[in-house]
């Protein structure tokens, strides 16, 4: 069955990273999700996503290691390949990493 995850009942919850927020927008067996805003020059540190993810900058610019994501990119990171995230501006992403195959 569909789940709505609704603009008015968002809640962004802090994160271990000054400047940065999160609000779940799935937890699944088979995969997480994750909308996220960093405000300009916060930093999430170096972590790994065993099974790759997929990111989806919705509004601002970012660096994902050494990629430069705008607004309206997708950025890919292959499972086993960690990555820092750095906001050059504030900046909002969506974030699926999936669980296991």
């Amino acid at each position: 069955m569909a789940e709505l995850y609704a603009t008015g009942s968002r809640q962004w919850q802090p994160t271990r990273w000054p400047g940065v927020e999160a609000s779940a927008t799935g937890d699944h067996v088979h995969s997480g999700a994750s909308l996220s805003r960093m405000r300009a020059g916060a930093r999430i540190s170096w972590h790994n996503h065993p099974h790759g993810e997929h990111t989806y900058i919705v509004e601002g610019e970012a660096m994902f290691g050494e990629v430069h994501a705008h607004a309206g990119d997708v950025v890919y990171t292959p499972p086993d390949e960690g990555h820092e995230v750095r906001a050059l501006t504030d900046v909002v992403f969506l974030g699926v990493a999936p669980r296991e195959f």
